[in-house]
């Protein structure tokens, strides 16, 4: 998600007075595991709510049926590296799990076993 535009488009939506219900961000695709800025996201939704007094929030529902696995390295400590991963495997799990530590700004996520397990 490109999020000025997310931002020009939840403004609009805002100003004109139609009801934002769910916001969907994509929590890492099966393609490059791209994932949607969550913070940013949530942080605009906030101000747009006490901005236009909507008495409501929009449902932020963050997609993470392929990256949710790396909410286990959250807490891990990627100087230290006591796991001995090599440094490029730790390069992308430092960023995949920087990207989707904001999980618990949603109101909702997905987590499909399926889709990484065995």
């Amino acid at each position: 998600m490109e999020i000025e535009s997310f931002k020009k488009l939840i403004k609009k939506a805002c100003s004109e007075g139609y009801p934002i219900a769910a916001i969907i961000l994509s929590g890492g695709n099966t393609l490059h595991l791209s994932v949607d800025d969550l913070r940013a996201v949530s942080d605009y939704t906030a101000k747009m709510v006490k901005e236009y007094k909507l008495g409501y929030h929009p449902y932020i529902y963050f997609d993470s049926c392929v990256a949710w696995p790396w909410i286990f390295f959250i807490n891990y400590d990627f100087k230290k590296n006591s796991l001995g991963l090599p440094s490029k495997t730790l390069e992308i799990i430092e960023k995949s799990t920087s990207q989707i530590s904001a999980i618990a700004m949603a109101d909702g996520c997905g987590f499909d076993f399926h889709k990484t397990g065995n």
